[in-house]
């Protein structure tokens, strides 16, 4: 009267080893993302609270303390429409202070070409806000005043 799903090719084993695939995929972009961002916030200067990046809400946190903007935009990333513009312009500035062209900060919304810009972030060689100074740095050479001879 029914038919099984093994009458109609389908095999229950395929369904769940294609949806095991789909959650390690799922769990490997999050932490390749989390990552990234970790090291574009120790690139930033907020060494001491990276770690946000790992958590869900929170990332939004250090997203705004990464670009310099005020707590208050966090609520702008729940408006429709309006949460692309702040994002992109978020990314920009982080762009900018991971030591990048703001470019590849706008790249970070653009779906597959995102793994490529935040790698660029986070392992590129941008000389990021909390590169220290110079441990010296040579003073400029000063003329002598001219003595006449003789």
């Amino acid at each position: 009267m029914y038919e099984s799903d093994i009458a109609m090719g389908v095999d229950a084993g395929m369904i769940e080893a294609l949806g095991m695939f789909f959650w390690i995929i799922t769990v490997v972009t999050y932490v390749y993302f989390a990552y990234t961002q970790f090291l574009c916030a120790k690139k930033c200067g907020n060494e001491s609270n990276a770690y946000l990046a790992f958590i869900p809400i929170a990332n939004i946190v250090l997203l705004c303390q990464m670009a310099g903007k005020p707590m208050w935009w966090c609520l702008l990333l729940l408006v429709p429409f309006v949460n692309v513009v702040i994002y992109t312009m978020m990314w920009i500035e982080i762009a900018k202070k991971c030591g990048h062209g703001g470019i590849w900060g706008f790249l970070v919304i653009v779906p597959f070409i995102n793994f490529f810009a935040m790698g660029i972030l986070a392992w590129g060689k941008g000389h990021g806000a909390a590169a220290p100074p110079p441990a010296y740095a040579p003073a400029p050479e000063q003329q002598q005043p001219h003595q006449p001879v003789g």
